[in-house]
């Protein structure tokens, strides 16, 4: 054993991370502090070492001091592929910004070209779909999601992508529940395939199928004590409410609100928006998603929201039009942007 192994510190910090990642209730927090804390100790510029520190900061939601170890990691380590991915989830998840996140994703797609096996590269296209679709750039990510399961068919994740990525290219949504379905059906330990399939039926305004699989959303959730997917309560709260259970439709609005209020992005005002629209408060959903129209860098799934079950007693609102034109006009804009600074970096 060698106590100054600083590799092994950061490897535990991280694994110990990854444990308790969408838990509501953290249990290792003190050991991912303590661990990452000792891999600086031992080396304070190894990519792994800033990563695991950077895991910690994760843990406890404070973003502002998470990125710059993220930072250092690359600096430090340009062909590193770990420190590329964290800083690439890092704008997709933690502090969106659809922008960075296809440029951290091409940049990974690059690096990963150097001695890259099937598997490696098939889940680097992923990724990279995944960028260009939230950015905009839909018939690119249909090729490299075909790419990614053209090196690896086998991609747990690609199948679920191509759907939305097809779906953003022909606005299909009758095929898109019934392809989410068949794949569901093929595993349905897939959380994530399972609420998107009951939110493409909230969307078709088809509540009793909604129902059907947002239920077992919610039963998973509470078993389990994760916090997966309260972004979306409000949708389930409205297919409980129409199936006729008020009572756990105001349980799970609830945990909406206080969704909103403690989990301050880019996108709380358009969530704070869905929140008004619930209670039927048009002129205050207005009013957020104007607040909303002044952000940049949103993923393209935000201008669904036009036609959310939700959000369409608002078109009736001498204000909405031109609400929404802001919105989408914003996007598009960063799209032109993001295409031309990522080609100046020749990365697109």
């Amino acid at each position: 054993e060698d106590p100054k192994f600083a590799l092994a510190y950061a490897d535990m910090a991280i694994a110990y991370y990854l444990l308790d990642l969408n838990h509501k209730e953290k249990s290792y927090t003190e050991q991912i502090n303590k661990f990452s804390d000792q891999a600086l100790l031992y080396d304070s510029k190894s990519d792994v070492s800033l990563i695991a520190k950077a895991c910690y900061y994760l843990q406890v939601a404070d973003y502002r001091l998470a990125l710059p170890h993220l930072e250092k990691a690359l600096e430090y380590n340009p062909n590193s592929v770990a420190a590329i991915h964290m800083l690439s989830d890092y704008y997709a998840y933690h502090d969106p910004n659809t922008g960075k996140y296809l440029e951290y994703a091409l940049k990974g797609v690059r690096l990963d070209a150097i001695g890259r096996d099937s598997i490696t590269s098939s889940y680097s296209y992923l990724q990279l779909s995944n960028a260009l679709v939230q950015a905009g750039f839909f018939k690119e990510a249909l090729h490299y999601v075909n790419r990614s399961l053209a090196y690896y068919p086998k991609n747990y994740y690609s199948p679920h992508l191509k759907i939305f990525v097809q779906v953003s290219i022909d606005n299909d949504w009758s095929a898109a529940s019934t392809k989410l379905q068949k794949l569901w059906y093929t595993d349905t330990s897939r959380m994530d395939i399972l609420q998107d399939l009951a939110k493409v039926y909230y969307a078709k305004e088809q509540f009793d199928s909604a129902y059907f699989y947002f239920k077992k959303l919610v039963q998973y959730r509470e078993g389990a004590g994760l916090d997966l997917y309260l972004h979306e309560n409000a949708k389930i709260a409205h297919v409980y409410g129409m199936m006729g259970h008020p009572a756990k439709a105001d349980s799970l609005f609830a945990d909406y609100v206080e969704y909103c209020e403690k989990t301050p992005s880019k996108y709380q005002s358009a969530h704070l928006a869905v929140r008004e629209a619930y209670k039927g408060d048009t002129d205050q959903a207005i009013k957020y998603l104007k607040e909303f129209s002044q952000e940049d860098h949103f993923q393209s799934w935000f201008l669904l929201l036009e036609q959310e079950p939700l959000i369409k007693q608002l078109h009736s609102h001498p204000h909405f039009d031109a609400v929404f034109q802001k919105i989408k006009d914003q996007f598009w804009r960063d799209h032109r942007e993001i295409k031309k600074r990522l080609e100046a970096m020749a990365l697109l």
